[in-house]
């Protein structure tokens, strides 16, 4: 079931952070109850609402359609607001407002930033990860799992990319290299899986916003990852990738919700098997977010790399 907010993002050590409405979906049940911008929800169906965990424990037992009623504290009013659930939605919002204040530096914070040399037991993978500079541990990070394409990636090219949306956005990136540098194999979900907790364990990371990226080959062990760690990953994002036949996605899990971005090149030999992919995703009532590249698949360019990370930037919504 779906509001239709993002909320704002809090530091940890706030005493009461509520629920406050960053964003409203246009069209969504949230913008034609009224709510807006600022507001804080105190109430959903009859139950407090304490922070954004609470309100997603209480929406989860309800359905699409179903009517809850808000009570909502815009400035010094109390606003009673009624609302009919929606699905979650597949279009991309359009620019959205900053997710938090800007929080002090913490000045006894070592936690290493910049690029790190992320290292386990037992694995001898090489495996980077940036860490924005401006890392507070008082700030819950999300996490990209960026699986590179066939033949590997070059550090520079990666961070030239992806480093600044890291910084705007509060991310930690995350990028494992195969065994042998060209292709992933099925067995390395493991490993993958062992590197992303270790970032967790030694890093603030939202659990909302934990996700996996892969580009052709990376983008099917995207899928092969996503859905055998439905514990801890929150979305898919597959480019120039088709969900592999081998692949059988499971039920759709109120307790583990996932989200699916997948890109679309309309004159290719694997068109029809993506298209067929997103509709069996989509029965099995995944909202699936899809990007059309032209006539020929590609690599996202920048502007379609920042349109992806907002919709990273989505993953919170309520």
């Amino acid at each position: 079931p779906f509001l239709g907010i993002l909320p704002r993002r809090f530091a940890g050590d706030v005493d009461d952070p509520q629920l406050v409405v960053r964003y409203v979906y246009p069209g969504s049940p949230a913008a034609a109850a009224g709510l807006q911008p600022g507001d804080r929800i105190g109430s959903l169906a009859g139950t407090e609402v304490t922070d954004v965990d609470s309100a997603r424990e209480i929406l989860l037992p309800l359905a699409p359609g179903d009517l809850v009623k808000l009570e909502v504290r815009r400035g010094e009013h109390t606003l009673l607001l009624d609302a009919d659930l929606a699905r979650l939605p597949e279009a991309l919002p359009g620019e959205l407002p900053p997710a938090r204040e800007s929080v002090p530096p913490d000045e006894e914070d070592a936690s290493p930033v910049g690029v790190v040399d992320v290292k386990v037991p037992e694995i001898a993978n090489d495996c980077m990860a940036y860490v924005p500079e401006g890392y507070n541990p008082r700030i819950d990070h999300g996490v990209i799992v960026w699986l590179h394409a066939p033949g590997g990636f070059k550090q520079e090219e990666l961070l030239a990319r992806w480093q600044q949306h890291c910084d705007d956005h509060d991310f930690i990136l995350l990028a494992p290299k195969s065994a042998d540098g060209a292709a992933w194999r099925p067995t390395d979900v493991r490993m993958i899986r062992r590197l992303l907790d270790k970032i967790r364990d030694d890093y603030a990371t939202d659990p909302t916003r934990i996700v996996v990226y892969g580009h052709q080959g990376g983008g099917a062990l995207a899928y092969v990852l996503g859905f055998s760690q439905q514990d801890v990953v929150r979305a898919i994002a597959a480019v120039d990738t088709a969900l592999p036949r081998m692949i059988r996605p499971p039920e759709t899990d109120p307790l583990k919700p996932q989200a699916i971005f997948s890109t679309l090149a309309t004159k290719t030999e694997t068109s029809e098997a993506v298209k067929r992919g997103v509709e069996q995703l989509r029965t099995l009532k995944y909202p699936v977010t899809v990007l059309e590249v032209g006539e020929q698949a590609r690599d996202l360019t920048p502007d379609e790399i920042a349109k992806l990370v907002r919709w990273f930037d989505t993953l919170d919504r309520v």
